[in-house]
């Protein structure tokens, strides 16, 4: 209270009291200006219940060359997200020779232009805030930033050349700022998962994985399963779910909990949500809402059972799929996700990728191999394209890169026009790792003194059946480059034993945390073995990879 009114015995003289009034007014004008200057979190809640998310693009610092470029960014919008605002942001430069009169940059998004701009009479790193119109915004989304970047001004001559002095460089840090309203979870499994699962859940850690205080090793090994699983899911970088225990502050904050525990070690209030007569065949998988808080119960009395429903909940399209509230789980239930053998080819793209416009033209793809393994020699990619006719034949042509270095090329032809391909190979003795990019790049070059001024022609259409022979080995060296591939085989967990202390500290549950983080980013498959250990197991170990904690 304040008792600066108080203990006046004369009271307030009426001019004081005027004074006192104006001041009080303008000091609440004041704060009131203030607090609306105010800049949101990237991720956070405001008094309206509008919520802000600023996803980053996953690219990174990419410089392009030539007087038309291209580049692709992707990022995804959550399902239970009632957006009302999207903002791209965008830090990039261009050539210090570039006309700032001429050259242009356009975005479209889903194949949909919807801004163009011409950058700023500036020489160094430039910003740009560009709002989406939401029609266009679908669940995951392909942001195409192409533009011409040209160092004369566009008078009569048509036939501009392109020198290395025509550049783009677009930084990291571009991101995609989301405006919008939680749609609340419903009681449906897939539900909690999606929320659970969700970009700006794990950014805000208000999703954890609990586990009793003094686990035991099936209810570890249950733990990692599911985080594992969850962990592939992730899109972000620097973001993970921790596993803790249902008292630690992490856990009381978060609005989303996977609680895992075999019957006897749940907290009665979750074990009165369930049917202790169906557990004695069964585990369980089930949703709960108490004071805000949402909760998935994962349970048995059978220790395989409750591992079993775990693997469930590993199981990405699984999750998606189940509708009910309530989920049992027996010995009969299929959970594995279907094995991945890596069989060496790898489709580039699933649909018809179609290039439209004059001169360079490009399109890039990325090809992963299982973590444990690299390229061998005999690699091959080949590229089925078709393109158009009117073009002059004698200066265009198609070139296939890897890591942006040129691998073949290859003149296109008026014969060859509805029904073309090219194959090259890859470079002998040389290792690019277990990812590694590959870029198509047409030019399309025009017959005649002038330009089309369509921009749909000159055109170039990559097919869907083009695609990379990748032979691989296991990766040999003992790295740590090339961690976690000791603990994985064919994308899937490769008999991971862990040593575990007797009694379990917060510093165990984090140090888990981080490793099956890292391992589940690179597993793709559920069907592996995790197996906890509370003494040096004697062995196994001659068949087990292990992880001391």
């Amino acid at each position: 209270m304040n008792k600066f009114f108080i203990n006046k015995q004369s009271g307030i003289k009426p001019n004081g009291i005027s004074k006192w009034f104006f001041w009080l007014i303008g000091m609440l004008a004041l704060l009131i200006g203030m607090s609306s200057n105010l800049s949101c979190p990237i991720s956070g809640q405001a008094a309206n219940n509008l919520q802000t998310y600023t996803q980053p693009f996953q690219n990174s610092t990419t410089t392009l060359s030539g007087d038309a470029v291209e580049a692709n960014m992707y990022f995804i919008k959550m399902d239970y997200w009632q957006v009302k605002k999207v903002t791209i942001n965008l830090n990039f430069q261009i050539s210090q020779l570039a006309n700032r009169e001429t050259s242009d940059i356009t975005l479209s998004l889903n194949g949909t232009k919807f801004y163009s701009f011409r950058p700023k009479k500036e020489t160094g790193l430039q910003t740009r805030a560009i709002e989406v119109p939401l029609r266009l915004i679908q669940g995951e989304n392909q942001l195409k930033i192409s533009g011409q970047i040209l160092n004369k001004k566009g008078q009569q001559s048509s036939q501009l050349v392109q020198t290395p002095a025509n550049w783009l460089t677009i930084y990291n840090g571009a991101n995609a700022n989301f405006e919008y309203r939680l749609q609340p979870p419903t009681t449906a499994i897939k539900s909690f998962y999606a929320h659970f699962s969700g970009t700006d859940t794990i950014a805000n850690a208000n999703s954890v994985i609990t586990l009793p205080h003094q686990a035991s090793n099936a209810e570890l090994s249950a733990g990692m399963y599911a985080l594992t699983g969850e962990a592939r899911t992730i899109t972000t970088e620097n973001t993970q779910i921790p596993v803790t225990t249902a008292d630690t502050a992490v856990a009381k904050q978060a609005d989303y909990q996977l609680v895992i525990a075999t019957y006897q070690h749940l907290p009665k209030v979750f074990q009165q949500q369930l049917d202790r007569q169906r557990l004695r065949e069964h585990a369980v998988i089930k949703t709960y809402t108490h004071d805000g808080k949402h909760y998935l119960i994962v349970s048995a009395f059978n220790t395989k059972l409750l591992q079993k429903a775990s693997r469930f909940i590993a199981n990405q399209e699984l999750m998606q799929e189940t509708v009910a509230d309530t989920k049992y789980i027996s010995n009969s239930t299929q959970t594995f996700t279907s094995e991945l053998q890596y069989g060496g080819k790898k489709q580039l793209t699933t649909s018809d990728d179609y290039l439209t416009g004059a001169k360079h033209q490009s399109s890039t793809y990325f090809v992963s191999l299982p973590v444990d393994r690299t390229n061998a020699d005999g690699s091959k990619i080949r590229i089925h394209f078709r393109y158009a006719k009117n073009l002059d034949f004698k200066r265009s042509l198609v070139t296939v890169y890897v890591n942006d270095s040129a691998l073949g090329s290859k003149r296109l032809t008026a014969a060859r026009a509805n029904n073309d391909e090219l194959t090259v190979s890859l470079p002998k003795g040389k290792a690019l790792g277990h990812s590694f990019t590959i870029r198509v790049a047409f030019d399309l070059e025009m017959s005649g003194a002038a330009q089309s001024d369509n921009a749909q022609t000159p055109w170039a259409l990559i097919k869907a059946d083009s695609e990379a022979t990748i032979k691989s080995k296991p990766v040999a060296a003992l790295l740590f480059t090339n961690y976690p591939y000791l603990f994985l085989k064919n994308a899937t967990f490769n008999h991971i034993a862990v040593v575990r202390p007797r009694t379990l500290t917060s510093d165990d549950f984090q140090t888990l945390t981080n490793i099956f983080n890292l391992i589940g980013t690179y597993a793709q498959s559920n069907t592996g073995n995790i197996q906890f250990y509370t003494h040096q197991p004697r062995d196994c170990l001659k068949t087990k990879n292990s992880g001391i904690i």
